[in-house]
């Protein structure tokens, strides 16, 4: 792409900015990586589909991690998991945490993406013990400084909604034994019994436990991947919103703009699992991003006198004109002479601000004169944040519990853009509605 048009206000979401924004939002997502452990028959594939989607488990078969390991990798965009198939008590155990610790020796010191976050251990609420074998498998992992959760699957409630005896009885047991494991024992049931009358419940508190102890940097792939939790989705994507109205609010110069939009649009798609190709076409389709962003570029320039005030005077002035006679061109001639008066004064004063700020930050002059308002500038981008992540939520909810499909490109477009239209400043705003009256007129 020419750099003309990367530098073109009329083009603004140039196709190498967009690409430069894309590609950090991927860098920056990552992946989450899961261990999953427990013997054959707790309901391990049940958990990942409920949590992760339908037929994670079945689809991510998984590569061994070594020629002869019972040790499996799968890698699903944003989620990886490593699990076993088949774990029997006795030699299983010890192969597979011989296994283990091989992998993260090798690892240990490579990229974030490589590393086992954390581990789910499921043992199951009907089976009343937690085996010996299982008790040092879970001490040996944790010695090793990954956080271990024991999750207790399969459990039922009592009519009043509480834990069932039973499943208290088992997780005192446990607790008795004071394994290193985080927090305490979290109690789910993944997949609702409606014939014995258990519902599902227990995923979000074990997915924010899950949040808790993984790193920081892995925090969007978890959300980006549990399909349970639209808080967590939420609260995630307005991180994003944050910084990127952070990171442009700070800005001297009005540049790169373009990259951290498109960043900031494909992170909060990336938490809500919608495609790139749709999040792209989506950007092409609303030239309401544009306008926002011409705008700050006019208000850079000197051509708007305010970029969040009223500040719009070509609005009035056309208003004015428009209703004829000699009195609406004596007004007409005040305005402009008002808006010239007024334009002076801040050229002036923009000169003065611009030198101060040249001495205080070492801008040069020049430079500075094309300073546009951070403020401004963080504040379109927040409004920019916010519409996208409401339109993101929207679609995702609606296809809940099942992962969106996101087929409806017009649709996300349009309700992308009439919530974008309300929240922007009211100087964008009017300067659509002038463009538009300029266009018919």
């Amino acid at each position: 792409m020419a750099d003309s048009e990367a530098a073109d206000p009329a083009r603004i979401l140039s196709q190498r900015a967009i690409d430069a924004g894309y590609l950090a939002a991927r860098a920056d997502i990552g992946r989450f990586n899961l261990g999953l452990f427990g013997i054959t028959g707790v309901g391990k594939s049940t958990l990942l589909n409920a949590v992760f989607g339908a037929n994670v488990a079945r689809t991510g078969i998984g590569d061994p991690v070594t020629q002869e390991s019972t040790l499996y990798r799968s890698d699903l965009g944003s989620l990886g998991i490593f699990d076993t198939k088949g774990l029997e008590l006795g030699s299983d155990m010890a192969d597979i945490l011989r296994d283990f610790l091989d992998f993260i020796d090798q690892n240990r010191l490579g990229s974030i993406d490589d590393q086992i976050h954390v581990i789910w251990y499921c043992i199951r609420a009907g089976d009343r013990r937690i085996q010996p074998a299982e008790e040092s498998f879970i001490r040996r992992v944790a010695s090793i400084g990954i956080p271990v959760l024991l999750v207790m699957t399969q459990t039922p409630l009592t009519p009043t909604g509480d834990i069932h005896p039973d499943a208290e009885v088992l997780a005192t047991a446990i607790r008795e034994l004071r394994l290193p494991i985080r927090g305490d024992i979290h109690f789910v049931n993944a997949r609702a019994d409606d014939f014995a009358s258990v519902p599902s419940h227990g995923l979000d508190e074990l997915l924010a436990a899950t949040s808790e102890v993984v790193p920081e940097g892995v925090r969007n792939a978890l959300a980006a991947a549990q399909q349970v939790d639209r808080r967590f989705k939420r609260a995630r994507a307005t991180s994003l919103t944050d910084a990127a109205a952070a990171k442009l609010k700070g800005k001297i110069l009005l540049r790169g703009i373009d990259e951290v939009w498109a960043e900031l649009f494909a992170g909060i798609a990336e938490v809500y699992d919608m495609p790139e190709a749709r999040s792209r076409e989506v950007i092409e389709q609303v030239g309401t991003v544009l306008r926002a962003r011409r705008v700050l570029h006019l208000a850079a320039a000197g051509r708007i006198l305010s970029p969040l005030g009223i500040g719009m005077w070509p609005v009035l002035v056309q208003k004015v004109s428009a209703s004829g006679g000699s009195a609406g061109n004596a007004v007409s001639r005040r305005f402009r002479r008002q808006k010239a008066d007024a334009q002076a004064r801040a050229e002036v004063q923009r000169q003065a601000d611009a030198q101060q700020q040249g001495a205080e930050t070492g801008v040069p002059v020049e430079d500075a004169k094309r300073v546009g308002s951070g403020f401004a500038a963080g504040k379109v981008t927040r409004a920019v944040g916010e519409a996208w992540l409401e339109t993101c939520d929207y679609y995702w909810a609606a296809s809940y519990p099942q992962p969106a499909s996101y087929s409806d490109t017009e649709g996300i477009a349009n309700h992308f853009a009439d919530d974008l239209q309300a929240r922007l400043p009211r100087v964008v705003r009017k300067w659509e509605a002038w463009k538009e009256e300029r266009g018919r007129n």
